[in-house]
């Protein structure tokens, strides 16, 4: 793994995503991935039961400012608490669409961490992904707000030496942006999403997908991400 002390190799991206316009009209993959890519899917961040939660009916605004420790114990399909609340799965759909439908969001409910993919999908995603990196070299992209001195990174090595990132004082988590040499697939995890954004292509999508961790949700170049971007009621 080589840190780079230029950015050039990340231009690509701010040159392909399209701008969000000056009038706000919600934020889409295309305006944080290329719309260069055969299809596209989100990777939901996973959604657990913390055992400390006294029911499923109580808010997280009803029990204000907790003292502890949230203790995950059971694992959510994002589509089946989808199910359970009365909604569909929309190529839209995220946890703040249960939020909106209640009002709140349960405190039963934690975990879908924003910007930060668990270990177990990070170490998921590798392993699907290796044969389509192609024994290229990958570049590892830090946004500013996902660094400790607040300032963008790059990196650049093979794919399964983004592990070694995991422990780098001088960054959080895993990339916001990572892709391969020849920029035939792309993902980006936003400090303010509960899912991280792919785009490649078909054969690589449903790999990802046909994952029995992953949980994840094809969508469109044109599918809204932000936190309104589901209009089920």
């Amino acid at each position: 793994m080589k840190k780079c002390t230029e950015h050039n190799a990340f231009n690509w991206i701010k040159e392909q995503t399209i701008p969000l316009p000056e009038k706000w009209e919600g934020c889409s993959f295309y305006n944080l991935i290329p719309p260069v890519y055969e299809t596209y899917c989100k990777i939901i961040h996973p959604i657990y039961r913390d055992m400390k939660a006294p029911n499923d009916q109580v808010t997280w605004r009803e029990v204000g400012r907790f003292e502890g420790h949230l203790q995950p114990v059971e694992r959510f399909m994002l589509r089946d608490l989808a199910e359970k609340y009365g909604l569909k799965e929309t190529k839209e759909l995220g946890m703040s669409s249960i939020v909106r439908k209640l009002g709140d969001q349960p405190r039963y409910l934690i975990g879908g961490e924003e910007g930060i993919i668990d270990y177990k999908s990070f170490h998921q995603v590798i392993e699907i992904l290796k044969p389509f990196s192609k024994n290229m070299n990958c570049y590892f992209y830090y946004d500013l707000l996902k660094t400790t001195d607040y300032e963008n990174k790059l990196f650049v090595g093979e794919l399964v030496e983004m592990k070694q990132l995991l422990g780098l004082q001088e960054v959080v988590a895993n990339p916001s942006y990572f892709w391969p040499e020849d920029r035939s697939w792309c993902f980006y995890s936003d400090i303010d999403l509960d899912f991280t954004l792919v785009g490649g292509s078909r054969e690589m999508i449903d790999a990802l997908m046909a994952d029995t961790w992953l949980e994840c949700i094809e969508t469109d170049a044109d599918t809204r991400v932000d936190d309104r971007a589901d209009q089920q009621k």
